[in-house]
């Protein structure tokens, strides 16, 4: 019943994290505010609804559509909500992946 609302603008991503338990969830921080799998959600849903766009649809292969999707729900994946020079700072494994 969720899904068959995701062409639509309207679309609730809180509703859908609280009916799935999705294992792309575990790759997100829960106690971050922002960079979570509800926003993930909300991401995913937003580039779906561009991708119905007739102006962007007609453009783009199959291929391309696909990667759009994953970008979208892999965007912010381990992200700990915090910039790059405090990761630096504080001497995070994930400072070495964005120097």
């Amino acid at each position: 019943c969720v899904l068959q609302r995701a062409g639509n603008w309207r679309f609730n991503a809180f509703t859908l994290e609280t009916v799935t338990g999705a294992f792309i969830e575990e790759g997100y921080h829960s106690t971050n505010p922002y960079h979570n799998s509800i926003h993930a959600t909300d991401v995913t849903q937003a580039m779906h609804c561009f991708l119905q766009e007739k102006k962007i649809k007609t453009h783009l292969t199959n291929l391309e559509i696909m990667a759009s999707l994953i970008a979208a729900v892999t965007h912010d994946l381990d992200h700990p909500g915090v910039n790059q020079p405090f990761l630096v700072a504080t001497s995070n494994h994930l400072a070495a992946l964005y120097q």
